[in-house]
């Protein structure tokens, strides 16, 4: 549980810092379409990864309550 909550908590702080410093101060203003199309992509693709990850986190933690249960229930 704490693995998970450690996980979004560092993403909710570094994703807006991410974005602010990318795409706020003009870092990819100079480059070329074929760059900014890469850059925006992996912006998405960062996002969906993001959330597959949580959800990965999430059904392992499910899963270690579960054998835990079982664990217990054994003694």
């Amino acid at each position: 549980m704490m693995q998970t909550a450690l996980i979004a908590a560092v993403a909710m702080v570094f994703l807006p810092i991410v974005h602010d410093i990318a795409f706020d101060a003009g870092v990819f203003d100079n480059a070329s379409a074929w760059t900014q199309s890469i850059v925006d992509n992996f912006w998405n693709w960062s996002i969906i990864f993001f959330i597959a990850a949580m959800a990965g986190n999430i059904v392992w933690f499910l899963r270690a309550l579960q054998r835990q249960q079982v664990e217990q229930q054994t003694f």
